[in-house]
């Protein structure tokens, strides 16, 4: 599980499916959050209280993360976090994945290696395609165990409703989708 674009899609989804209040409220305090813009003067007031925001969402997703990785049927799905520079930038990206996803891009890259050291162009691809293939499937099988268990355990459901509701909160206060 990546949470970069990946991540949140599934906690939204996740949010989404437990959710039970109505979505028309959350629309209208996102309509009225438009209409009054801030003055200069509140600015940094609001940086703070979004960076005390994004605090708050990284120890939700923390929250989430650990409760399935203790409930979860192998370490193979345990979710990690982990910060990383990405290429081309020097800003580091907070990026969640699982072991099974972790142990796939490190044979996808060692397929790669040795293809160009053994001279092959483009490296070992089959192997780096199967590999691929592998690690979508076994995501897959990631998401899907998350899903049953967030609807099954009161304990990550609540840590997802959290999450969800930070990332709500975020959305309402940045106007961006995360």
């Amino acid at each position: 599980v990546r949470v970069s674009h990946a991540g949140i899609s599934l906690v939204a989804a996740l949010f989404v499916g437990l959710m039970s209040w109505n979505v028309s409220s959350a629309a209208d305090a996102s309509a009225e959050s438009r209409e009054a813009a801030p003055a200069p003067d509140e600015i940094i007031v609001r940086a703070k209280a979004l960076e005390k925001l994004r605090l708050e969402i990284t120890r939700a997703e923390e929250d989430v993360y650990a409760r399935f990785n203790e409930i979860n049927s192998t370490d193979r799905y345990d979710v990690h976090c982990y910060e990383r520079v990405r290429i081309g930038s020097h800003i580091k990206q907070r990026i969640c994945l699982s072991n099974a996803w972790r142990e796939y891009e490190r044979a996808i890259a060692e397929a790669t290696v040795r293809g160009f050291t053994e001279g092959v162009a483009g490296g070992d691809s089959a192997l780096a395609q199967a590999s691929h293939a592998n690690q979508l499937a076994t995501e897959q099988r990631v998401k899907k165990e998350m899903n049953e268990l967030a609807h099954s355990d009161p304990a990550l459901r609540a840590a997802v409703m959290h999450l969800g509701q930070a990332y709500q909160a975020e959305e309402l206060m940045t106007g961006l989708r995360p």
